[in-house]
């Protein structure tokens, strides 16, 4: 495929709104808008309807008041619509959201990210067939592989000690044969046997090792067309910033090299470690080089070391890792080696809790985590929440918001492990009366280390 490409022309890479970072949209009243994920799903941080500034749709009613401080807490229904969903339509309209600002221009204000899929692995013993398979049409994306050993206890039953003993075995093809097998299907299936990645390590009984997540097919789409794209020929000042067709799509990485002989630890402040990639050995002549400052031209030596990074370190919000020729076999004896290491931080999952009115609402954190109370609202924004055995005036208002809804959840539960709230007119009145209402709060599980921070994350 030929084309020119004009200057100023913007091209968004492959990983555009994969990272964990919010984003937030304005709707104006009357008008309609689609959320999107290209990666990943949404997640609803904050929704507010009304008007919080004089600038925002502020063109249809150029006369307003000076004090616009004017919203309530819409983030229930829009969550509803949205969480866990590639994309969604949000409509501002009265007919929806009850407009308590009728002297000026009310608008949606939308705030939201996208959650990465999440990475699976699977361990096939040699001669077994590796059969991978995504759900609901969604594609597979292989994030790394490896057919060989690298500890000895998967695939160890009944096989005697010798055949286990080594575990720093790789096949160099390994994800780099399985992508192109699996890689924008929506299923696959591969022989983990020595007729498709050779031999590593002769007398070894050994398995194939596979991380993968489930991307949706445009994301594959994406990829070809900007493929065919780096055939083009470029216009002075177009910078054309796209990722190799076979690059994992991961959120807002981070790399860390790791001297021979040195230990780092890996941390996230908030959220769980997932490491995409980590090599052992060398490949260039700058990192590390202070140690031994005479390095052969080439310095093109290292291997595969994500499997045991991985199972290191995935889950945990910490790790130390030790760059030590006791855990990996250096591949370079004539250079100085190093282990580098690429991860993200995965946030911690949003949940919600709906409860119905008198009962009383307990939320608790493991692992001494605590409560982040992302939003709350007691009232009734559907007709299906406890609802049975109501009859249907006591359910029909699906517009009742109690305004002080957040606040009074927030005081009680932020920062803590665990706590309670009854859900009632006692504790947040009545703001719809005669109708039979619901506490709605969207929370998360934070690390206790965050401490004072917690009203900052939102």
């Amino acid at each position: 495929m030929g084309c020119s490409l004009t200057a100023g022309l913007a091209l968004v890479p492959p990983n555009a709104n994969v990272l964990p970072l919010t984003k937030t949209v304005v709707i104006c009243n009357g008008e309609r808008m689609v959320l999107k994920c290209v990666y990943g799903v949404l997640q609803i941080t904050a929704a507010n309807y009304g008007r919080t500034n004089k600038g925002d749709c502020s063109g249809r009613r150029p006369v307003l008041p000076q004090n616009t401080n004017c919203n309530f807490n819409a983030l229930a229904p829009v969550s509803q619509s949205c969480n866990g969903l590639h994309s969604c339509e949000l409509f501002a309209t009265t007919a929806i959201f009850t407009d308590i600002c009728p002297d000026m221009n009310s608008y949606l204000s939308v705030t939201y990210y996208c959650l990465p899929h999440e990475i699976r692995s699977s361990a096939v013993c040699e001669n077994a067939n590796a059969n991978l398979k995504c759900e609901d049409g969604s594609s597979l994306n292989i994030n790394t592989a490896n057919y060989g050993r690298t500890d000895s206890h998967t695939c160890s039953a009944g096989r005697p000690a010798s055949q286990v003993a080594k575990t720093d075995c790789y096949a160099s093809i390994s994800k780099s044969t399985l992508a192109y097998a699996c890689n924008g299907k929506n299923s696959c299936s591969i022989s983990a046997s020595n007729g498709v990645f050779s031999d590593p390590c002769v007398d070894t009984y050994k398995y194939l090792y596979t991380a993968y997540s489930c991307v949706p097919q445009s994301m594959f789409c994406l990829r070809v067309i900007l493929s065919l794209l780096m055939g083009c020929s470029l216009s002075a000042g177009v910078t054309l910033n796209v990722a190799p067709l076979d690059a994992d799509v991961s959120p807002r990485t981070k790399t860390k090299v790791i001297c021979n002989g040195d230990r780092a630890v890996l941390k996230c402040e908030y959220g769980m470690l997932q490491i995409t990639a980590a090599d052992y050995g060398r490949a260039n002549r700058d990192d590390c080089s202070g140690r031994r400052p005479v390095l052969p031209q080439n310095t093109n030596c290292y291997f595969n070391a994500l499997a045991p990074v991985s199972q290191s370190c995935n889950g945990l919000r910490s790790c130390e890792l030790f760059a030590t020729t006791d855990i990996f076999t250096d591949p370079c004896s004539d250079m100085s080696s190093y282990l580098s290491v690429t991860y993200y931080c995965l946030p911690p999952e949003v949940r919600s809790s709906a409860v119905c009115e008198n009962a009383i609402a307990n939320f608790q954190c493991d692992d001494g985590s605590l409560l982040h109370i992302h939003a709350a609202n007691y009232g009734r924004t559907d007709n299906s929440t406890c609802a049975a055995g109501r009859p249907a005036s006591q359910i029909a208002k699906t517009d009742c918001y109690a305004s002080n809804s957040q606040t009074l959840v927030a005081n009680g539960c932020e920062g803590k492990n665990n706590c309670s709230i009854s859900a009632s007119n006692d504790v947040f009145s009545d703001p719809c009366y005669g109708t039979y209402k619901y506490l709605y709060t969207a929370y998360s599980c934070v690390p206790s280390f965050i401490g004072a921070d917690l009203a900052d994350l939102d």
